[in-house]
């Protein structure tokens, strides 16, 4: 860990018009269409409803006394949905500003021109939450996080090649700030995400910083703000009872800081909680951004990241007597090159106190006192804890934090966790600690581990068939010091060799203020988005878009796929996932869909039953194992049902949800008239719209409510095929 952490995700959607009647191959990009979100149904060829455009009946469309639809419609992508690769940077909110370089940062981004300015020589746009002390107008707050994302894309140059996307990280404290701060902040973040058009990942971090949460740590002190003895059971000990709980503690993040708040218990009940409340309010921010995307900007919201460096120990060590410490200065701090005036002695008596720093290839506790009894013994494991214990501390509170965030309704394959790195056989930590079924695992890689994975992570990763094919992630990637003169070519080589190796998912890089003004970094990032190597492949994930009615269940759309990959469709009477993130149970469909088929039948579940769909997509085959991804499960239930399927070649597909809804279609080879008629009710007695389809692979429709459903149908050639309502 360099600095304090902070995450996003940026790409731009590109709206294509394609020749055939699907959507293109994975790779396949569209021109860059700022507009695209807003075009009017007339942009794309269609008459406007305004004006009240004529039906293929020649019914004027539109009721006088009614107002016109306000909807928007617009080309979707049909290739491209699922979750792509991400190339990350991170941004850092340590960063002071520095006035001197205002002219340069407004030559770059014109529209800081009138605004607080807040740069510096390594950011023009420094992320913290004090920024919303410097912008309290929610207008600038909006220009300000939407510059942030323009600055990265704009230096790097490049957003999107085949299934990449380069992304912006940032991070949320979830107790290092008041709720109500943390709520204003994130919703300024996302505001500013919305406006630059660029996705999002956050990253959840809950246990590196929680200085203003006395209430959850001060146990020690009457005298300070939320003393009470009881949070001795939210912080960490160094034995079977709290007598000398650590009350300040160490990391090193490129040099030694001392921290002065005790160590979180991560399997406190109480601070568990205290999350819980925080999440209640960021979850659903996250889960409003996600819904209101329709399926051909899923990218826009790339997810989120269960903690930074999750580790017990690693970067929240302790010494003996560290207690004592509080009162010196911190230039005598145990662990430090030994300095005029302070203690020394012993075997250590090139550190003061005669400490040296923590080895943690050595032992778990690496040399400092062992922490992690207190979460050992809420846990029911062994004490003293050793490597397996703290392991299972950590995987705990990824599964903790991970069923939060899927039941808070964010699809599982959005899900990153970030544990710290490991240092051995005798170190603190394994891979495993990071594994959830359905979580993607991520880690820190530095240097060595960042220029060649295997060497790292392959312990992990290769141990099993299984594991060979299930993605992973990189939260947190260096290979260089980037002023070490590293030159442009390599840091292409260690980017790419690391997205290149197995199932790779995400790197970011970090940090944005370190990388930003390493000209070698940024040039090797733009070369990475616009011309990736020659062997460069990742899967993205095949989804369901759509649906339709036939006589006896549902017909399912998929998104694109691509010729040399394998698609398995799989459904299940229960949504319970293995250890693969795969269906548990398989015991309604399980079928290896033909190249180049777009849809599968589901039989309809009995009433009050549901069916649960989940495709699973591989390919980009290396050394005899696949990259794996899948789908989000898709529910379907019993309902009252649209028009059925009729015979024929020509079928409606439609995702149902507000305030979207992607319609989808399989049509006849040769048609040749196909309008896609909008109406008010199912009869389609009078057409508010009616769209020329033909060329284009789908439409996605936007602004409509509950109140005001929409009934579509397409008309090919003179016949009408089934009827979806937009709902």
């Amino acid at each position: 860990m360099r600095r304090h952490p902070w995450a996003l995700t940026i790409a731009l959607l590109g709206c294509r018009h394609d020749d055939a009647a699907h959507g293109g191959t994975e790779g396949s990009s569209g021109a860059v269409d700022t507009t695209a979100a807003t075009s009017s149904a007339a942009d794309a060829g269609s008459s406007g409803a305004d004006e009240g455009s004529s039906g293929s009946d020649g019914t004027t469309t539109g009721a006088p006394d009614e107002p016109p639809p306000t909807t928007v419609s617009r080309a979707a992508v049909l290739a491209d949905i699922g979750a792509p690769q991400l190339v990350a940077v991170r941004k850092s909110p340590t960063q002071l500003g520095d006035a001197t370089q205002q002219d340069r940062c407004i030559a770059l981004l014109p529209q800081l021109a009138g605004l607080p300015f807040l740069g510096n020589a390594y950011t023009c746009t420094i992320f913290h939450p004090n920024v919303l002390d410097a912008l309290p107008d929610p207008q600038q707050r909006r220009t300000y996080f939407a510059a942030g994302f323009e600055e990265v894309r704009t230096m790097i140059g490049a957003e999107h090649v085949g299934s990449r996307r380069l992304t912006l990280e940032i991070g949320l404290d979830l107790l290092d700030a008041e709720p109500q701060r943390v709520h204003d902040y994130l919703a300024a973040m996302l505001e500013g995400a919305r406006a630059a058009r660029l996705p999002v990942i956050v990253n959840l971090d809950a246990v590196n910083w929680w200085s203003r949460r006395p209430d959850l740590w001060n146990f020690f002190d009457p005298a300070q703000p939320g003393y009470d003895p009881a949070n001795l059971d939210n912080v960490e000990w160094i034995g079977q009872t709290g007598d000398g709980a650590p009350q300040v503690f160490w990391r090193n993040w490129g040099s030694q800081i001392r921290v002065a708040t005790p160590i979180p218990n991560l399997s406190s009940p109480k601070l568990r909680a205290a999350i819980g409340e925080v999440l209640d309010d960021v979850l659903p921010q996250l889960v409003a951004l996600q819904r209101e995307l329709a399926h051909d900007e899923q990218y826009l919201f790339g997810g989120v990241i269960i903690g930074t460096e999750l580790s017990i120990g690693v970067n929240h060590y302790y010494y003996a007597d560290g207690n004592a410490r509080l009162a010196e200065d911190p230039a005598c701090d145990p662990g430090l090159p030994l300095s005029p005036g302070c203690p020394g002695g012993g075997p250590c008596g090139a550190y003061n106190h005669g400490q040296c720093p923590p080895d943690f290839a050595s032992s778990p506790s690496g040399g400092a006192m062992q922490v992690g009894w207190h979460g050992a013994l809420d846990l029911g494991l062994s004490v003293p804890p050793g490597r397996a214990e703290l392991d299972a501390i950590v995987h705990d509170y990824v599964a903790f934090l991970a069923a939060r965030i899927t039941d808070a309704g964010l699809p599982a394959t959005k899900i990153y966790s970030h544990t710290g790195g490991t240092f051995g056989a005798a170190g603190p930590h394994g891979y495993e600690a990071a594994y959830v079924p359905s979580v993607v695992p991520g880690w820190s890689m530095y240097f060595g581990g960042a220029t060649d994975p295997a060497a790292s992570i392959g312990e992990y990763v290769e141990a099993n068939d299984d594991r060979r094919v299930l993605p992973w992630a990189s939260p947190e990637w260096l290979p260089f010091d980037p002023s070490g003169g590293a030159t442009a070519d390599a840091w292409q080589t260690a980017i790419e060799d690391s997205l290149d190796y197995r199932n790779n998912r995400m790197i970011s890089v970090a940090n944005w203020e370190g990388i930003s003004v390493a000209g070698a970094a940024v040039a090797a990032l733009g070369s990475v988005m616009s011309s990736p190597r020659a062997d460069a492949c990742a899967v993205i994930a095949r989804e369901v878009i759509g649906q339709a009615d036939t006589a006896d269940g549902v017909r399912l759309r998929l998104s694109d796929g691509t010729p040399d990959g394998a698609t398995y469709f799989t459904a299940s009477s229960s949504p319970v996932l293995g250890a693969t993130g795969t269906l548990a149970t398989i015991d309604t469909v399980n079928a290896m869909l033909e190249p180049g088929a777009t849809t599968h039948d589901v039989p309809l579940p009995p009433a009050g039953q549901t069916t649960w769909v989940q495709v699973v997509t591989d390919g980009c085959t290396r050394d005899g194992a696949p990259q794996r991804t899948v789908s989000p499960l898709f529910a379907i239930t019993a309902q009252g049902r649209d028009g059925s399927v009729p015979a024929g070649d020509t079928v409606l597909f439609a995702s149902r949800g507000l305030p979207h809804a992607t319609l989808t279609w399989t049509l006849p080879a040769g048609a040749s008239a196909v309008m896609l008629e909008l109406a008010r009710e199912p009869e389609f007695v009078a057409i508010d719209e009616a769209i020329d389809v033909v060329g284009v692979a789908g439409w996605v429709r936007d602004g409509f409510d509950d109140a005001h459903p929409l009934y579509a149908r397409l008309v090919v050639d003179g016949a009408s095929s089934n009827t979806v309502v937009l709902r």
